[in-house]
């Protein structure tokens, strides 16, 4: 049971030998000697101590190995300690490493030195100090020593260290496994939080007064130097220049491991991946570098290849293409890419979470099982096997797709211009086959995507039914023989089981520490019963990045990826993307709102989308799968021209042509003029020409004016030009000069006919504004058609050539009265733009739709007819549909 070896490592410095003598399950029996004395211990990874104390055979194991010790030690305490040869870390050029890959490296009493690059960005802000705060309480017999750099001066990044520790680091996020008090977490915090020494990292120097830093820190405690780890928190372009430091000027000195942690992106297509890693290669050796995946520290991910190992006698005959219907991989995402702009356009889905996490889940679902589930080289062989037996992938496998708001936000972030746009796909969907003789013709669909239904991933093994039961089964009694048969595992998925067996397959085997899950019966497992499930769960889903940060405190690489098995990914997708560039995205509106808008299906080795873009618009398609073919909608409406979309696209529609008609107005005659109504309907608008276009429309040449006015003073809340300042006018650069409120309030009041307020507006409008000619006029339509202040049966505002009058207003309005442009001014303006947005206006908009209709007298709207200009309408799909 016991496999005896052993391993010498000289420690030129102290003449001390430590002898490792015998390994079972990852136990150590370790003998330490120097020439006056030696010292004996037993050895184990964390995870194994904390199994030892339920499983009866572990103490009888770890108890045989130190007996095996005391043997030998017994035996060397009357030799003389031997001198054996030293070799420092596998670095560049060198052909030995110190420690076989396999074989997790055994820590000693010294300190592991932690260096976070980038300690002052949103990831380590969210997760990586956490991460090794949690490590440095799970591994208290190892001491530690932090070093947090970034590019900002050392008495500003002191001060943002201390704020990030001291808000960002939590008792609550500490492993349930770590006994202890409250009092003792917050002791050790505030020990955590001292332990930090900050560092300006941006020069060769930095680089080198750290490792001088370092050199007198441990000279200080007197402790030997076991490990130093990097960790890049910074964007990939950084790594090869932050490499070439470490390697010239901070690598650890004697038998100290070296390794550096690299975050995703690794390059952004094939070329690009090889150009990095050889950068890498010429500082860093390949047993140095761990790229990291958070993914693979999921607990979902991590039961996939124990899971399939323990029930290869259950499973393993139907674990292919003659039993397999398909394998789905999916990460659904209810967010949108606010905020990560920047990041998220130069790589979109495909680049962000499919090349990454749902390949590495691909190739655990799909290669063959490692005979040896703890080797690296085992692991990496057969994954590589996997990943080179993807067949090459074609357009007609892929299906793409933007949620409607994207473009809007990439503007908005980017400060790019209306008439620019970005084709980034925030969907995907990817049909694979792989060539090998277990998957062979077997389709595996890998789906994700932005501002979806809801956060879920899994991966689900569907099963070939070939049951038929001839008497309906009575399901309530668990008769579940044709049922579908699936496997799921759920990855980070609260609420929800690690894995889920039908019960119409044998039941599986499942390791001691997981425990069988009792579901509501009246919940469902992705639409299905789940009392159809045998279900179970795999424990607490740890933080990912704390289980991977003590993957790497022990060396264990199989949950990193190597250099192979990244171009061996990129291989796969660097072809399909760059023939995607050209295709433009199907636009969905983003969560339940998009209905079956994005379902596939699959058609021999093709995949597309259910529902086709062309074909008659109806309302039934709109209710069955929540987006519309436009292509049957008309584009007129009543006498003037069409323009529809979401509510971004309609009001992005209206600003350029609000952008265009003022460059030819400025032109022609010099200025500007236009004029804007209150009330909620403009607000979108005002805050698409404040967000999108407020260093590109020309404001200093602009004259605004306003169609219709409350009669409140203009500083009240229900003023239009109030509402119209404070949402806008207040944040452009237009001369104050070139604002014209409507005269309201004069000598005898609010209104007063005395005071001919409407008389000095139509003046006013005479006098600056070129043939009594406005530019552009725009209104909103109310529920009840009035336009302005137009409102239904007015006879005072029909028959009258008045430019500007007073009106009633809504009876059921508590501030009726109103001053308004008349139709005269309005169709005599050169472009009027109706906008109407929102299903509450879906039903005005169905009446006017109706052409016989032409009572302007019920419906003022209709009288908008231009004298010698043009009428466009901007009306939303929530409007018009």
């Amino acid at each position: 049971m016991l496999t005896m070896w052993s391993s010498a490592v000289s420690l030129a410095s102290t003449k001390q030998t430590t002898l490792i003598f015998c390994k079972s399950q990852n136990v150590f029996a370790v003998l330490t000697c120097s020439s006056s004395a030696c010292s004996a211990r037993i050895k184990m990874p964390l995870s194994l101590r904390y199994r030892v104390k339920k499983e009866s055979n572990k103490p009888r194991l770890a108890g045989f190995c130190f007996v095996t010790l005391v043997w030998i030690f017994i035996f060397f305490s009357h030799l003389p300690a031997t001198a054996a040869s030293s070799s420092s870390p596998d670095a560049p050029g060198e052909s030995s490493p110190s420690v076989p890959l396999d074989e997790p490296r055994i820590h000693g009493d010294g300190v592991v030195n932690v260096i976070i690059i980038g300690a002052t960005g949103d990831l380590s802000r969210r997760y990586l100090w956490q991460g090794f705060f949690n490590l440095v309480n799970e591994e208290k017999d190892q001491k530690f020593h932090f070093y947090a750099g970034s590019r900002i001066g050392t008495d500003e990044g002191e001060r943002e260290m201390k704020r990030i520790l001291e808000q960002n680091v939590s008792c609550s996020r500490v492993p349930a496994s770590v006994a202890m008090t409250a009092e003792e977490c917050e002791r050790a915090r505030a020990v955590y939080r001292d332990s930090v020494t900050y560092h300006m990292l941006k020069k060769t120097d930095d680089y080198e007064k750290l490792c001088n830093n370092i050199h007198r820190k441990m000279q200080s405690v007197r402790l030997e130097e076991v490990g130093r780890m990097f960790y890049f928190a910074v964007p990939a372009f950084a790594y090869a220049g932050i490499a070439e430091n470490i390697n010239k000027v901070c690598r650890p000195t004697g038998k100290a491991w070296l390794r550096a942690v690299l975050e995703k992106p690794f390059g952004h297509d094939t070329a690009s991946a090889k150009k990095l890693s050889s950068a890498l290669k010429e500082h860093l050796a390949e047993n140095e570098i761990y790229r990291i995946d958070h993914y693979l520290g999921k607990t979902g991910v991590q039961s996939i290849l124990p899971f399939r190992s323990l029930n290869q006698k259950t499973f393993g005959e139907i674990w292919n293409s003659e039993n397999v219907e398909r394998v789905e991989i999916v990460m659904k995402e209810s967010l949108d890419s606010k905020g990560r702009i920047y990041f998220y356009d130069k790589y979109g889905v495909m680049r962000d979470v499919m090349q990454n996490h749902l390949t590495e889940i691909m190739a655990l679902v799909a290669m063959e099982i490692p005979t040896n589930l703890s080797s690296i080289h085992d692991y990496q062989r057969e994954k590589l096997a996997l990943l080179s037996q993807v067949d090459h992938m074609t357009t007609d496998q892929a299906v793409i797709g933007q949620y409607e708001s994207y473009a809007d936000e990439w503007r908005e972030e980017t400060e790019n211009g209306e008439d620019e746009t970005s084709t980034v796909p925030t969907f995907a969907g990817v049909l694979f086959f792989i060539s090998s003789p277990r998957w062979k013709g077997v389709p595996f669909l890998m789906l994700s995507g932005k501002k979806l239904d809801k956060k879920e991933t899994y991966l689900r093994i569907v099963f070939k039914s070939s049951h038929f039961c001839t008497i309906t089964p009575d399901y309530t009694e668990g008769d579940h023989a044709c049922r579908p048969k699936q496997i799921i595992f759920f990855i980070g998925s609260r609420g929800l089981p690690t894995v889920a067996v039908s019960r119409s397959l044998p039941k599986p085997q499942v390791p001691n520490s997981w425990r069988v899950l009792e579901l509501d019966p009246g919940a469902d497992i992705l639409g299905l019963p789940a009392k159809d499930f045998n279900a179970y769960s795999a424990g607490a889903e740890s933080d990912a990045y704390s289980v991977l940060i003590k993957e790497c405190y022990y060396g264990n690489r199989d949950k990193f990826i190597g250099s192979s098995e990244l171009v061996a990914s990129w291989d796969i997708w660097t072809p399909l993307l760059a023939v995607l560039e050209d295709i433009p995205p199907r636009r969905y509106p983003g969560g339940r709102d998009s209905g079956r808008w994005l379902d596939m299906e699959i058609k021999g080795r093709k995949l597309r989308f259910s529902h086709d873009v062309d074909g008659t618009w109806n309302v039934e398609d709109s209710n069955r799968y929540g987006m519309p073919s436009t292509s049957g909608i008309s584009k007129t409406f009543r006498s003037g021209a069409l323009h529809t979309g979401s509510k971004e696209e309609t009001v992005s529609l209206l600003a350029k042509h609000l952008l265009i008609a003022a460059r030819s107005a400025i032109a022609t005659r010099g200025a500007f003029h236009v004029a804007f109504p209150g009330g909620s309907t403009p607000e979108s608008l005002f805050l698409h020409l404040f967000l999108r276009m407020r260093h590109r429309f020309p404001w200093r040449e602009t004259h605004v004016w306003f169609t219709d006015e409350r009669c409140v003073p203009l500083t009240s809340e229900h003023s239009n030009f109030n509402q119209i300042y404070s949402k806008l006018l207040q944040y452009i650069p237009i001369p104050y000069t070139s604002l014209h409120p409507m005269p309201v309030q004069l000598t005898n009041g609010l209104c007063s006919t005395e005071d001919g307020g409407p008389d000095l507006y139509a003046s006013e409008i005479k006098r600056l504004v070129p043939d009594q000619r406005f530019d552009f006029v725009v209104l909103g339509v109310g529920e009840d058609g009035h336009v302005a202040s137009l409102f239904p049966y007015n006879d005072a505002m029909f028959g009258k050539t008045n430019n500007v009058l007073l009106s009633e207003g809504a009876v059921q309005s508590s501030i009726p009265r109103r001053m308004t442009l008349g139709f005269s001014a309005i169709n005599n303006s050169r472009n009027i733009g109706v906008l109407i947005i929102g299903d509450r206006k879906h039903k005005i908009v169905d009446r006017l739709k109706q052409t016989h209709f032409t009572d302007a007298s019920e419906l003022p709207v209709l009288a908008v007819i231009p004298n010698n200009g043009t009428l466009s309408w901007f009306i939303d799909h929530d409007a018009l549909l």
